[in-house]
């Protein structure tokens, strides 16, 4: 295989809607298209009624409304974030972006994602969710369709640049780490000035080991009916979303979810190992192989991964 960029990290990083933040599942439209929530916010002045379907039709805080149960929710600010899709919004000028703080960005740093002295950052994350099939009735509104729950990658960015926000700053526009909103800003005054971290990370301009692809973006579309579909994680044998399938190639190789947790299980036949992760990790951190073999692996996984340019 001839010498390929690839990144120096992989980060499994989960983002959206969920059961501790919103309260419910992000939309798979019609079984087959990705439409992932942010969580609420405030202090960012956008809500989810100013959000936009990828059409660019507007309609999604009636969405968030039949789907929460809540007539409330659609009036509320969001933490838009990552923010990595253009017309998810109506603005007059787009960075996309993606921030992080607190004990999450402590972990990253530890792990080694951040600027070193003579290396370009190449740490490429890959974004998941929790999602559900969800369809208008009869009645016009959108409701879940099947007890079905998946954890699904739904957006990458591989990182070009680093930026730590340390006061408000209104070259990031909406973006909540720039702002910051409430979530930022409670987390950050917990902390003595010394350790508040405040972080903004910006893409390449195309991905190093793809180069006709940028370097950020979203996965729209998703099949529910193929149970190997490269941006699933759950496995498909389980009720557990949190119980994951994953390449083998990751076997202990997760940070947040370690060696020494005891539901790894390694599928040798079939190449794949399983683990369920417990706890409320955001960044799973893996560091990519040195041996050639399993970085062919890797590449081999993340060529199939369906990247729109």
């Amino acid at each position: 295989m001839p010498e390929v960029n690839l990144p120096r990290r992989i980060i499994l990083s989960r983002k959206g809607v969920d059961d501790a933040a919103g309260g419910f599942a992000s939309p798979i439209l019609n079984g087959s298209q990705l439409f992932s929530l942010p969580i609420p916010d405030c202090g960012t002045g956008i809500t989810y009624d100013d959000l936009q379907f990828a059409d660019g039709r507007g309609g999604v805080g009636k969405l968030v409304t039949d789907l929460s149960k809540d007539e409330k929710l659609a009036r509320c600010e969001v933490h838009l974030d990552p923010d990595l899709r253009s017309s998810i919004v109506s603005r007059s000028a787009f960075q996309p972006a993606f921030g992080q703080c607190g004990n999450e960005q402590t972990h990253l740093e530890k792990k080694g994602v951040r600027r070193e002295p003579g290396q370009e950052p190449n740490d490429l994350f890959l974004f998941f969710g929790y999602f559900r099939p969800a369809k208008i009735n009869d009645k016009g509104r959108w409701e879940y369709v099947e007890n079905r729950k998946f954890h699904i990658i739904h957006a990458w960015l591989q990182l070009g640049e680093i930026h730590k926000i340390n006061a408000p700053d209104q070259k990031w526009g909406s973006h909540p780490h720039g702002i910051p909103s409430f979530l930022v800003k409670t987390d950050q005054q917990r902390r003595s000035m010394k350790k508040q971290n405040n972080t903004i990370y910006t893409p390449r301009k195309h991905l190093t080991f793809w180069p006709n692809i940028p370097g950020y973006g979203t996965f729209t579309s998703f099949d529910c009916e193929d149970f190997g579909h490269p941006l699933r994680l759950t496995d498909p044998s389980s009720r557990l979303r949190s119980k994951w399938k994953l390449p083998m190639f990751f076997y202990q190789e997760l940070s947040h979810i370690g060696k020494k947790n005891p539901t790894w299980e390694k599928r040798e036949e079939e190449q794949h190992c399983n683990v369920t992760h417990r706890g409320y990790g955001q960044e799973f951190v893996f560091e990519m192989p040195q041996s050639q073999e399993d970085r062919e692996k890797v590449l081999s996984w993340l060529s199939s991964l369906p990247f729109v340019g």
